[in-house]
């Protein structure tokens, strides 16, 4: 049994440099930064998973079907809107359309609940209460991040979360296209 999972897509370690580098340039005042191995883009939330098994199986047969595609990482914005934030986040400058169609393909796996429509991108930045995003979103809105990169597997993750913020554990990672 996983208390907290997700799958998820997790950038190879050649973007999660570019994404640090492109971070140094911001100042995050106010703000809680998400270290870098939280960074990654979220497919479907699954919460508790009594059956590991049964996901990692069900994601395995839909994965294949599933060829290998191009993603790279551009553009920033926040949740839920710039005056309220509490979330700040990179967004994907290509290969959006296929990684929608990946999450599509994640939550039918999985028979996901998940209502909120799919919006693929990196969290960098938390806060406790709403705040104003400028200067920071235009900063980190300058263009394409990092080298684009093949996705070409998928991973279910389980999340603990602790005081100091959630802490990672691939559970299993699952190929893309067999």
């Amino acid at each position: 049994m996983i208390p907290r999972a997700f799958v998820a897509v997790v950038p190879p370690r050649r973007v999660l440099d570019a994404i640090e580098a492109h971070l140094r340039r911001c100042s995050f005042a106010g703000w809680r930064r998400a270290r870098r191995e939280q960074w990654h883009i979220t497919l479907d939330f699954l919460g508790r998973v009594d059956n590991e098994v049964r996901v990692i199986d069900a994601l395995d047969v839909l994965a294949r079907g599933t060829a290998p595609f191009a993603v790279r990482l551009g553009g920033a914005g926040s949740f839920p809107e710039h005056g309220k934030a509490k979330v700040v986040w990179l967004g994907v400058a290509d290969g959006h359309q296929e990684l929608g169609a990946l999450a599509t393909i994640v939550r039918n796996a999985v028979r996901s609940t998940e209502s909120r429509p799919f919006h693929p991108h990196v969290t960098i930045a938390r806060s406790d209460r709403p705040r104003a995003v400028r200067p920071l979103v235009p900063a980190l809105d300058e263009g394409r991040v990092g080298p684009s990169w093949e996705v070409d597997a998928v991973e279910l993750v389980s999340s603990d979360t602790h005081p100091s913020g959630a802490r990672y554990t691939t559970v299993a990672r699952i190929p893309l296209g067999g």
